[in-house]
């Protein structure tokens, strides 16, 4: 059912890609002044779209990854820990102990 509705809108939004493509194929001027100056160069409408599209999904990506730094490095410091803990709990075990969990103290 979600496949089916994935390629639906997927189809629904190359439909609409495409008649902007062949709508908007007439080339535009790109001005990189903005006061005004000369047009540096000339591009289909179409092809500035898409690329400020890619622009944005590859600057949003960026971002995205970036702003996750702080969770990957948890993730990393969590997984050596348990790690840690898999080679003590091991070691334990080899030494006689049969890694069974001590009765806490309990707190006043």
């Amino acid at each position: 059912m979600r496949m089916g509705f994935v390629s639906i809108a997927l189809g629904l939004v190359s439909l609409v890609l495409v008649s902007l493509a062949v709508v908007n194929r007439a080339p535009v001027p790109v001005v990189g002044d903005p006061f005004g100056g000369p047009p540096a160069f000339q591009l289909p409408l179409y092809l500035l779209v898409y690329a400020a599209l890619v622009v944005g999904v590859v600057s949003g990506g960026v971002a995205a990854f970036a702003s996750q730094r702080r969770v990957r490095r948890q993730a990393r410091h969590h997984a050596k820990e348990v790690e840690r803990l898999k080679d003590e709990l091991e070691i334990t075990r080899a030494a006689g102990g049969h890694g069974q969990p001590q009765r806490a103290l309990p707190f006043h």
